[in-house]
Parts: structure tokens; C-alpha cells; sequence
């Protein structure tokens, strides 16, 4: 276990990493709770015109909001033993690589703006490429 704090900057570096990630992701949960006019204010800001007011959207809106948070929890939970879970986290950094691309395809293919595509996949990707690498540079434990 790492321990409250690890002095090795290696572990560290990735702790820092990851908690920032999952502190990101935590701020999503905020979307599920605000009410359906912010909602649509916040799309009309950022260009994209009147938020659905279909149920459906809606309810999509709030369940990402949630998937966001739980995933923002089990990273942060990742964190706190980085050399355990280094195996897992390998894994999840070439899933952050195939998930970017995929959300690039979608996002060339369904005309989203350049700033939303340029913003989602390749960022996801890049954020995919830094955690292995992160995860690479752990000390091997023995």
C-alpha cells in the first residue's frame, strides 16, 4: 500500500493525476441536480441552441451527470493504492485510447462544433496516453 503519502514523485505524479481526473469528473453530478431551464441555458451558451425538452434527453442529461461522478469515485478510489491497482490502471488507459476514438467518430459523424470534437475524443485519448505512461514509470515493487 502507498501509504498516506508516498515519497517516491513517481507515485505521486500519479495520484496527482488521477485525483484531478476523478475531481473533474465529480463536478459533472452537479448537472443531475440542476433543474431543466439551467439545463438549456448552458446549451444555448455554448452554442448548440434549445436543450430537447424531450424526457428522454433529460433523463440522459442526468444519468450522464451520475456516470460521470461514479467514475470520477472509482478513480479516486484508484488512487489510493496506485501500485495494487496498476494492472487495472494499464487497462484503463488504453480504454481511455479507444473510448477517445470512438468519441472522435462520433463526434465527426453527428456535426458536433470543432471546439466539442477537438475537446472530447482527442483530449480523452491524450488523457489515455499520459496515465500509461504514468502508470509505466511506477517502481517495479519486489
Amino acid at each position: 500500500m502507498n501509504g498516506p503519502v508516498s515519497a517516491d514523485p513517481r507515485v505521486r505524479s500519479l495520484v496527482f493525476f488521477l485525483r484531478c481526473l476523478a475531481v473533474l469528473d465529480l463536478c459533472a453530478v452537479a448537472v443531475a441536480l440542476l433543474p431543466d431551464a439551467a439545463i438549456d441555458q448552458l446549451h444555448r451558451g455554448a452554442g448548440l441552441g434549445p436543450f430537447p425538452s424531450h424526457p428522454t434527453a433529460q433523463y440522459l442529461a442526468r444519468i450522464t451527470g451520475t456516470l460521470y461522478a461514479v467514475h470520477g469515485g472509482l478513480l479516486w478510489w484508484l488512487s489510493t493504492d496506485v501500485r495494487r491497482y496498476a494492472p487495472l490502471l494499464r487497462g484503463l488507459s488504453r480504454l481511455m485510447l479507444a473510448h477517445g476514438a470512438v468519441l472522435l467518430a462520433i463526434d465527426l459523424t453527428h456535426a458536433r462544433p470543432w471546439w466539442w470534437t477537438a475537446g472530447e475524443g482527442p483530449l480523452l485519448a491524450l488523457l489515455g496516453v499520459c496515465l500509461g505512461r504514468l502508470v509505466s514509470r511506477l517502481p517495479i515493487a519486489g
